[in-house]
């Protein structure tokens, strides 16, 4: 059929240029794969320089670390080398002053005087030692030497067994004072936790602060106290002293350790003379508070603050507890515009009438036993 004739033959040619077409590419591609290889060769190259590179930088690195390690060690080693040698300069140096000191050069012809001294044979060197030795032996052979001897080893001896017996008892005696020290010991700081706490108190009042420790000694008679106060803010405690603290802050901080040492210390009555004085308006209220706190009550001491003055409108001086007492002293006293004082005459009229009382109260015993 010439139609299908013509069909095959167009499809031929549509294959065969389809096949070209193909093969065209396909040998593109191949010219495209050997450029893409040879551009691959071409850049592998620095990227291997570059790690070749970089591997022997590393290595170079810790050779380097290694050499300055070892740079390090031997300067050390040069250093204690260095420290060595001072030392043993320096030991030197003392070694030729002590020689110095103790064999000082003399001239050479002094040292051929003593050489000249000495014997020249052997002859000479024995007869010596005969006669040294020949002295030696009449010293042993002397029987008060060795009696002397004899004695003194014998003195030593008891002198030694005094020693002996005498460090003895002192241990006995330290061990002795050990027990009774622990427990004397812990009863004291026992107080001095409850002193502190009190003192603390007491001055905090003030806006102050103090505290109390212990000095210890040697041996116990040196013990003691210290007080330490501030009272500033930020201020370190500092001891009380004259030369540290003003005569008023001197004053509060003593009233107030002895209103804290008042319940350790045990006492009918207790006696303050012109405490107050020194002292501004606002400590003195305060301390007179206190005071007023600590010694009223029925368990509370009596307590006798003497002082020329006193503050208007203290609180405290309402409590049923308090007396203000005014003396009236003075040769003045004793002369009044109603006639004058006879102290001699006012003491025997009280003795008359202490004697009076005492009996009547004699004739009223009486008087109950008849009956």
């Amino acid at each position: 059929d010439p139609e299908a004739a013509n069909d095959k033959r167009r499809l031929v040619r549509e294959l065969t240029a389809k096949v070209t077409a193909v093969a065209a590419a396909f040998e593109k591609a191949a010219e495209l794969h050997a450029k893409v290889h040879e551009a691959t060769v071409a850049a592998a190259a620095p990227h291997i320089a570059k790690d070749v590179g970089r591997h022997r930088k590393l290595r170079a690195e810790r050779a380097l670390q290694e050499r300055e390690k070892a740079t390090e060690g031997l300067q050390r080693a040069v250093e204690e080398k260095r420290r060595e040698f001072q030392r043993l300069r320096a030991e030197a140096v003392d070694l030729k002053k002590q020689a110095e000191t103790d064999a000082p050069l003399r001239p050479r012809e002094q040292y051929q005087d003593e050489l000249n001294e000495l014997p020249e044979t052997e002859e000479e060197v024995e007869q010596i030692q005969r006669t040294e030795q020949s002295e030696a032996d009449q010293v042993h052979d002397n029987p008060n030497l060795i009696a002397r001897y004899n004695k003194l080893v014998a003195d030593l001896a008891r002198e030694r067994a005094k020693l002996d017996s005498i460090n003895e008892d002192t241990q006995k005696k330290r061990d002795k004072l050990d027990l009774l020290k622990a427990p004397w010991e812990k009863t004291l700081r026992d107080a001095l936790d409850a002193l502190k706490s009190k003192f603390g108190e007491y001055m905090a009042s003030l806006n102050a602060r103090g505290d109390v420790a212990i000095r210890e000694a040697p041996t116990f008679d040196k013990w003691g106290l210290v007080i330490q106060v501030a009272f500033r803010d930020g201020a370190p405690l500092s001891k009380l002293e004259a030369h540290v603290q003003s005569g008023g802050e001197r004053s509060v901080s003593t009233i107030m350790f002895l209103m804290a040492l008042q319940a350790h210390m045990p006492s009918p009555f207790r006696v303050v003379d012109e405490i107050n004085q020194g002292m501004d308006e606002v400590n003195e209220r305060i301390v007179f508070k206190r005071v007023v706190a600590n010694s009223t009550g029925p368990t509370a001491p009596q307590y006798f603050l003497i002082t020329p003055k006193l503050l208007e409108k203290l609180e405290g001086m309402d409590h049923p507890d308090v007396r203000a007492c005014i003396v009236f002293n003075g040769p003045y006293n004793f002369k009044r515009d109603h006639g004058n004082f006879d102290v001699a005459d006012i003491i025997a009229k009280k003795r008359r009438l202490l004697s009076g009382a005492s009996a009547a109260a004699a004739d009223d015993d009486d008087d109950e036993e008849a009956s």
